[in-house]
């Protein structure tokens, strides 16, 4: 006859703001990436921030200088839109008049779309909620 096993009681958690370790992770690997957008090696550091992830994008530029925050317009009252040449049409931004801006912006969506489908790489989850409730699980199964 088997020994009982006294009975095991699990607490959930309410969900949790992101620790500070995760913040300082993100804060990290958002000054690695302004980093290597700004590095003077970079052939595409013109183009930056615009073509970064949000996050990296408002941290950069709340560091750039008024002409660099001007450049893009500056660009096409010169030479018009970065596509299509055009002056005809009000700028939106990056260069781009709108309709190139939005052909531009889905095009790009879709590229990331696909790329993250393809990725095998994952953000690790950092939900002390769920990271407790996984270790639970993880030892409930090794007492079986």
């Amino acid at each position: 006859m088997r020994k009982a096993r006294p009975p095991v009681q699990i607490e959930v958690l309410a969900p949790s703001r992101p620790s500070d370790d995760a913040k300082t992770m993100l804060a990290k690997l958002i000054e690695q990436k302004v980093a290597e957008a700004l590095s003077a090696t970079s052939s595409d550091s013109i183009f930056q921030p615009f073509f970064q992830p949000k996050a990296v994008c408002d941290f950069m530029k709340s560091h750039l200088s008024v002409s660099q925050q001007k450049k893009w317009a500056a660009y096409y009252e010169k030479w018009g839109c970065m596509r299509c040449e055009t002056k005809a049409r009000a700028h939106m931004s990056l260069g781009l008049c709108n309709p190139c801006h939005q052909r531009i912006w889905e095009r790009l969506r879709i590229c990331i779309r696909e790329l993250d489908a393809e990725s095998s790489f994952e953000i690790p989850n950092l939900d002390r909620t769920d990271m407790a409730q996984q270790a639970i699980l993880d030892i409930l199964k090794g007492n079986r």
